[in-house]
């Protein structure tokens, strides 16, 4: 005691000043471990609360497809995200009319309630979870605030709302969507089909093709990438206006694999002997569907190409046509001098099961 008392009646200024910080330190260091005890105390608590709404919850949920309770369990305010999270995670693994009995609990324990305040969180991934949930509940009432958050410069936000709508009512969300299809570049183009997807080919791709021709130049690549994931396909007359516009090779190579017109292919021709040997990989594949019997030296002479791919190609282009039959192939094959163009036939001719 005399020693520290020593120091403290000390006249020196950076003896006193030493000791004060220590004590300071020491008092800082019994601070920060009340405060972790406490903090731990209160997550060991917040755990155990989690894992009996879990114990409560997941059984329930589980059944919910074959039985719903008459009397269900109080869901508190602070489940509430772990209550949406656990719904959703049950909706997206049951299919079918099994999923109805979901969609009436959700209704029972006012999930729509709930989802729509966390659209007004400041926090996004309540935010995300609320209109993910709101698109599971399809619920019609809250299309116009769905809606604005389809406009929101974010593009995770931008297009969980837009699957949403697509849940609620696929027809109406399509109009919502269509301009965004151009001027929204950083919607992943996957995503995008499978909400398309959703959709009737013979009901969207005249959509999609109509747009398209609106939009000539500015969304050709995505809008045609999305119709050939719709498994659309293009007339000579939208052909003809596509490459009219000199496009790049990768629009050019989409139009050629989605065009079915037999009248476009004088536009077609041309693209055999294109400069870019894909470009002449997908004049091939398209000439295998669309060919007549004149069109066939024009699929020899792709046969002896100098890029292995578009050779190949134009074999399994020949194999296919409808009007050769196997003695026709075989007469061809002999005619042929070509020992690149002869190998590759007969590759061709061997994966397609002639002898």
């Amino acid at each position: 005691m005399n020693y520290i008392s020593g120091f403290v009646n000390s006249t020196d200024r950076l003896v006193q000043f030493g000791l004060w910080a220590s004590i300071g330190a020491v008092g800082v260091t019994i601070c920060l471990i009340i405060y972790i005890f406490f903090f731990r105390i209160v997550q060991l608590w917040r755990e155990a609360a989690q894992q009996r709404f879990h114990k409560t919850w997941r059984p329930l949920l589980a059944l919910c497809p074959s039985h719903i309770p008459d009397v269900l369990p109080k869901l508190s305010t602070s489940h509430h995200l772990s209550m949406l999270s656990l719904w959703n995670h049950y909706y997206n693994i049951i299919h079918g009319d099994a999923s109805g009995n979901l969609l009436i609990l959700g209704e029972r324990i006012g999930l729509p309630r709930i989802a729509r305040v966390q659209l007004f969180r400041t926090d996004k991934r309540h935010q995300l979870i609320g209109l993910l949930t709101l698109g599971n509940m399809a619920s019609r009432e809250d299309w116009p605030l769905l809606d604005r958050f389809v406009h929101m410069s974010d593009t995770s936000t931008s297009l969980v709302s837009m699957r949403a709508l697509f849940q609620i009512n696929p027809h109406r969300a399509l109009h919502t969507m269509l301009p965004y299809l151009v001027s929204r570049s950083d919607y992943p183009t996957a995503q995008i089909a499978t909400l398309l997807q959703k959709i009737p080919s013979h009901e969207i791709c005249p959509q999609l093709t109509l747009h398209m021709m609106l939009n000539l130049g500015q969304g050709s690549s995505h809008l045609l990438r999305l119709m050939e994931s719709c498994h659309c396909s293009i007339n000579r007359q939208v052909f003809a206006s596509i490459i009219k516009k000199q496009p790049d090779d990768h629009i050019v190579s989409t139009a050629l694999a989605l065009i079915s017109d037999h009248k476009a292919l004088d536009l077609i021709l041309p693209f055999t002997k294109h400069d870019r040997w894909h470009i002449r990989v997908h004049a091939a594949t398209t000439l295998g569907r669309l060919a007549t019997k004149e069109h066939l030296p024009l699929l020899l002479a792709l046969l002896a190409d100098r890029e292995w791919w578009v050779r190949y190609r134009a074999a399994q282009a020949i194999t296919g046509l409808p009007f050769l039959r196997t003695a026709d192939l075989i007469r061809l094959l002999n005619s042929i001098d070509d020992r690149y163009a002869s190998d590759m036939l007969k590759q061709a001719m061997a994966e397609q099961g002639y002898e």
